[in-house]
């Protein structure tokens, strides 16, 4: 008895495998590629949300304006409860020596006119809660990051724009002043460059 022969593999057998690799790593490409793409279309879906999200103006400028806003309201309804307060104890002193049905009447508005001045108080109140919910949502966006991403990626458009137009300078036409635009020197050199 001997050893058992080595068999001898065939070059179209080593084709075969050879074939069926490249064709798996060439589905993995392809599927690494879509996979990639969708990535990359889902972050430009991401920097346009956060775009138009706007975080940045949201927290530096819409939630501060309502707060503002809010408070104003605030104010003046307060200032609006005084005025018709002092109306309604002026109503009062007015008829003080007054008696009889209309003394009693104005007496009974007056009342009525204080006790609906509340208002104020429950209106201060609740619009108080809502500046204090507005600055919860403010503080937790900026420390979030999401305000943050947004400056960064504006910043980088920003930049990437200001490369473009620093690439490709507009024409902007002769001088308005002088002094102004580019020297005569400056157009003959370029043109000499050019030619």
């Amino acid at each position: 008895m001997g050893l058992p022969q080595k068999k001898e593999h065939s070059g179209a057998f080593d084709g075969d495998i050879g074939r069926r690799l490249e064709d798996a790593m060439r589905a993995c490409d392809d599927a690494a590629r879509m996979v990639l793409a969708q990535i990359a279309q889902d972050i430009a879906a991401l920097h346009s949300d956060l775009k138009a999200l706007a975080p940045q103006e949201i927290t530096s400028r819409r939630i501060p304006a309502a707060g503002e806003e809010l408070e104003a309201v605030v104010a003046a309804t307060e200032a609006a409860t005084h005025d018709i307060m002092q109306a309604a104890e002026g109503l009062l002193d007015a008829c003080g020596d007054a008696e009889g049905a209309f003394a009693d009447m104005v007496e009974g508005k007056a009342t009525a006119i204080f006790e609906a001045c509340t208002f104020q108080d429950i209106t201060g109140q609740r619009i108080g809660k809502v500046i204090k919910t507005l600055k919860v949502i403010e503080d937790r966006l900026n420390a979030s990051g999401i305000v943050k991403l947004a400056a960064a990626i504006s910043d980088e458009q920003g930049a990437a724009a200001a490369k473009a137009d620093d690439d490709n300078p507009p024409l902007e036409g002769p001088a308005l002043k002088d002094g102004d635009g580019l020297k005569q020197n400056d157009i003959d050199d370029l043109l000499n460059d050019l030619f």
